[in-house]
């Protein structure tokens, strides 16, 4: 599918640029009357040697001045169409090197083969960068090869005629300082070494039971800590579909901790059932809350799954809270109170990839919107499904409302309002209990 669109595309290309080329090869001739093309051997898809078409720009070593001229705007690399349409090349793709240039640069080592898996493209990301050095080439070359996607390409196209149309130096220029203006990842290494160095700690191994809560509480909340174990347990998706994300802010070290945080939620819910057992309560299956954010996961992209994610640590977070507050000085408590904090991290940890999305005004906007929305239904759905414990307990819902709105709006300023710099410090966070 790919190379019909590739040739049909060239075919487009060559019938709007056949009078600018047959323009260009006049020009050529009448200059100094001589070849109208240079060709070159080339190095394209695996190794494999193959003649590249350009127009003509030197001659007796010299630059000439029609050359000077499709140097400039990169018009002397348009005769490369026909190396598409012969399929020795693609309109984007890594530079086609020289066999001289790959030994002189030691990309003939098999650390850069991957290089030599696709065709040499007319245009690419270190094409339109170009003029940085080879180890700034090859950056951009790699980076292609693991982030290619059909849109990225039309970008690269389109960044392409623009430079023809005004000219390399301006264009790279604007590209270079657009690039260094751009946000950097998070420094993802700090929150490694946090997941490392929480799942090194010990997991409980028995929990002691509560004798001074009326039968009634006991039933209410390990029926909701059961609700909340169920959810704890079934995260582990994420961390399969994490591994083909390519898109900024998502790299190696992002996807470990994704890893890592799928773990340690997964020691939540083996905590929080050795809690249920202890009260006296049984495991769930399934439950209808738990069904619905999975579901709802499945049918969303990486950005909203992560954003109902986050939604749900909120929840979490506030409904911690309400039964730390409920009980007695217990084991129990002090693991839920380890069990919050974590979360409370987690809050942290998934604010982190949605600062460094949220770049304009409208982004602003668009993420406020959809972060309302999100948080309002996720607080009507788990209210409905824990209700109960709420009215056993004796917890007004407006109160659990302005306790929960109070983590949406801190969240909401965080990513919207904080400066994007800022490195996390890991210290203990302070449970705000009353």
């Amino acid at each position: 599918m790919r190379q019909i669109l590739t040739i049909t595309l060239t075919l487009l290309a060559i019938f709007l640029f056949s009078p600018l080329m047959l323009l260009i090869a006049v020009c050529i001739y009448l200059e100094d009357r001589g070849s109208v093309f240079f060709l070159q051997e080339r190095i394209g898809l695996r190794e494999i040697p193959f003649k590249v078409y350009k127009f003509r720009t030197m001659r007796d070593g010299k630059v000439t001045g029609v050359g000077n001229i499709l140097r400039k705007t990169g018009l002397d690399e348009l005769a490369q169409l026909f190396n598409i349409l012969l399929g020795d090349m693609n309109i984007v793709g890594p530079r086609p090197l020289t066999k001289y240039d790959i030994e002189r640069l030691g990309w003939n080592q098999y650390k850069y083969m991957k290089r030599f898996s696709v065709k040499p493209g007319l245009t690419g990301l270190a094409q339109i960068y170009g003029g940085k050095g080879a180890r700034v080439s090859k950056c951009f070359e790699f980076s292609y090869l693991k982030l290619q996607s059909l849109e990225m390409d039309l970008r690269i196209i389109l960044v392409t005629f623009v430079i023809n149309a005004f000219g390399k130096e301006r264009i790279r220029r604007a590209l270079w300082e657009s690039l260094k203006l751009r946000k950097r990842n998070p420094n993802w290494n700090k929150w490694f070494k946090h997941f490392k160095r929480n799942s090194l700690a010990p997991i409980r191994e028995n929990m002691e039971s509560i004798s001074n809560l009326s039968d009634e509480k006991l039933t209410a909340l390990h029926r909701s800590l059961a609700i909340f174990q169920l959810g704890e347990a079934g995260e582990g998706r994420i961390a399969k579909q994490i591994d083909s994300v390519h898109i900024f802010g998502v790299n190696k070290a992002y996807r470990e901790c994704i890893k890592l945080f799928v773990k340690e939620e997964g020691k939540h819910g083996r905590i929080l059932a050795l809690m249920v057992r202890s009260l006296g309560g049984k495991l769930l299956e399934h439950n209808w809350t738990e069904s619905l954010f999975s579901f709802g996961r499945r049918l969303l992209g990486i950005r909203l799954k992560l954003l109902v994610l986050l939604a749900a640590e909120a929840v979490s977070v506030v409904f911690y809270k309400i039964f730390i507050r409920e009980l007695p000085l217990s084991g129990m408590r002090a693991a839920l109170i380890e069990i919050t904090r974590d979360e409370e991290f987690h809050l942290r940890f998934h604010q982190e990839f949605f600062k460094i999305r949220i770049e304009t005004n409208l982004h602003k906007i668009i993420f406020k919107l959809l972060w309302r929305s999100v948080t309002l239904l996720a607080f009507i759905v788990v209210v409905l499904d824990h209700h109960k414990s709420l009215m056993v307990f004796g917890i007004s819902f407006s109160r659990t409302y302005q306790d929960y709105f109070k983590i949406v709006r801190s969240v909401e300023e965080e990513i919207c309002n904080s400066r994007k710099d800022r490195i996390p410090e890991f210290v203990n966070t302070v449970l705000h209990l009353r």
